[in-house]
């Protein structure tokens, strides 16, 4: 062990519901701080964030983050590098929303992802 203390926080991509909804609720029982976000519901997000945290009584954090967007992705990257380090926790969108998400699911995508 290098002595360093180990953060207990956790990203979470696609958290706003669905099976990101519920790891970020498994992730909060088990005294996680969580940052999470979400694509298109804002208010759904910060009902869920307010209920978690409600709950479990850790920090709950929400992000609106399209990941399609390289730009958005590129400065929301930025602003967690220049934050307190998380432990990686990433989940796929529910919805079909890149074409990598999209050419995973068909056995011969018409056009290969950019």
């Amino acid at each position: 062990m290098s002595g360093k203390a180990i953060p207990n926080r956790v990203l979470v991509t696609g958290g706003g519901r669905g099976i990101g909804a519920a790891i970020v609720r498994t992730l909060a029982a088990g005294g996680h701080d969580v940052l999470f976000t979400y694509r298109t519901d804002q208010a759904g997000a910060q009902a869920l964030a307010a209920e978690v945290a409600e709950e479990s009584g850790r920090a709950i954090d929400v992000a609106r983050l399209d990941l399609v967007d390289k730009a958005a992705v590129d400065a929301f990257a930025e602003g967690l590098a220049t934050g307190e380090p998380y432990y990686g926790s990433s989940t796929m969108p529910a919805s079909p929303t890149t074409r990598c998400w999209r050419c995973s699911i068909r056995r011969r995508p018409k056009r290969p992802c950019r």
